[in-house]
């Protein structure tokens, strides 16, 4: 996914419990993520993927 105002790629977030995600436009509010395979899996489906940079909001 691409930000057409400024060129950049944009991150799409549905996590409402991620202190990063803007629930207004679903949105990612950090500039970079990390991404890692779950605790335990190795199937290599994107189901087994978890966002490293998640923080619980307060």
């Amino acid at each position: 996914m691409q930000n057409k105002s400024n060129g950049h790629q944009c991150i799409g977030c549905k996590v409402e419990s991620c202190a990063f995600n803007n629930c207004e436009n679903c949105t990612c509010t950090l500039s970079s993520i990390e991404v890692k395979s779950c605790k335990g899996c190795d199937s290599c489906k994107p189901e087994d993927t978890a966002c490293a940079s998640f923080k619980a909001k307060n």
